[in-house]
């Protein structure tokens, strides 16, 4: 969705983000039960030094939130975006990653 090609779409998308909190949360839960197996791969194979595969995923949702939560949309089409977003990837790697 872009928020410059269709303003009127984004704005209802976001009132009905707003009514629907647990819907979201549900949503939120399920995308960082996605990530978890990844973790747990990484955990058993020695790649990933840490322990608690359920508390990464969800600080790696977060950390990255501002490249994948609507409110951030205004900012997706920055031309240093994918710089950023490989900045804080960059740093979310060199703390999971087992070296």
């Amino acid at each position: 969705m872009n928020i410059k090609k269709d303003p009127e779409l984004f704005t209802m998308y976001t009132t009905l983000s707003e009514e629907s909190v647990d819907v979201i949360n549900a949503h939120i839960s399920e995308l960082i039960g996605r990530i978890i197996p990844i973790i747990e791969e990484g955990i058993t194979n020695q790649e990933f030094n840490m322990t608690d595969a359920a508390a990464t995923a969800n600080g790696i949702f977060m950390a990255t939130a501002r490249f994948h939560h609507p409110a951030h949309a205004i900012e997706w089409s920055s031309p240093s975006i994918n710089q950023e977003f490989d900045i804080v990837w960059n740093l979310i790697l060199s703390g999971i990653l087992d070296k």
